[in-house]
């Protein structure tokens, strides 16, 4: 997978150096360094700064993180989504593959469009797992938004099955291009992109369930300037 690139005015931390320890990183002043004492609990700030962006909707509590993940790894993944105010990346506990973390984002409009994007996403790891990350909306403590609830196109797409899930693209690939390439088969309604790694991927909304088939039966396992590209269901 490509290298997550720095936060502004932060230096970049070893990836062996986030394993054991949580982190947190805030945005706005730049301040980096460990949650807590050794103990697993952000300090009394971020708290307070995590409560408040509970209560506004604005937090992102994301599952399934593989556990090579850094916290400028997570800034370069979420930040095509939105602007972020900080990231917390929980300690990694004894036998579990993945890792939790919340993600505070400076809108609940850009909060909701991450969670709804990312929710049940796979992710590329150095590890020889597989990891699909697990995403929902902290409203207060013990409370989510459940992802599939209807409050979104996606996920009313999702429910339809008018969405279809793209990857394996070329990198190269623009949304012009993948409009060319969804047109054909069908009325497209929206395309969201996805974090670019090694390959580019979308969610393609399309209006009808059969014009999403349609993309699955001529898209899966074609091939796209020399990339064999696959079309599913989300």
């Amino acid at each position: 997978a490509a290298a997550a690139v720095a936060p502004r005015g932060v230096q970049r931390r070893a990836a062996s150096a986030d394993r054991t320890m949580g982190k947190w990183w805030d945005k706005n002043d730049g301040s980096y360094g460990k949650r807590g004492g050794g103990n697993g609990f952000a300090s009394g700030d971020q708290k307070q700064k995590n409560a408040a962006a509970a209560a506004e909707g604005r937090a992102v509590y994301v599952r399934g993180i593989p556990q090579d993940w850094t916290v400028d790894k997570l800034d370069d993944f979420f930040k095509h989504q939105g602007d972020i105010e900080s990231i917390n990346l929980m300690p990694a506990k004894h036998g579990q593959k993945a890792r939790a973390a919340f993600i505070n984002f400076c809108s609940a409009n850009d909060a909701e469009s991450a969670a709804e994007v990312c929710d049940n996403l796979p992710v590329e790891s150095s590890l020889p797992d597989t990891f699909r990350l697990v995403c929902s909306i902290k409203k207060a403590p013990g409370q989510k938004v459940d992802m599939v609830s209807g409050f979104s196109d996606l996920s009313r797409a999702r429910q339809e099955k008018r969405a279809v899930y793209l990857s394996q693209m070329p990198m190269e690939f623009s949304l012009d291009d993948i409009r060319d390439l969804l047109q054909p088969l069908g009325i497209v309604e929206s395309i969201k992109e996805l974090p670019a790694t090694r390959n580019r991927s979308c969610f393609a909304i399309m209006s009808s369930p059969d014009m999403a088939i349609a993309v699955i039966e001529q898209l899966d396992g074609s091939s796209v300037r020399g990339m064999k590209i696959s079309a599913t269901f989300p």
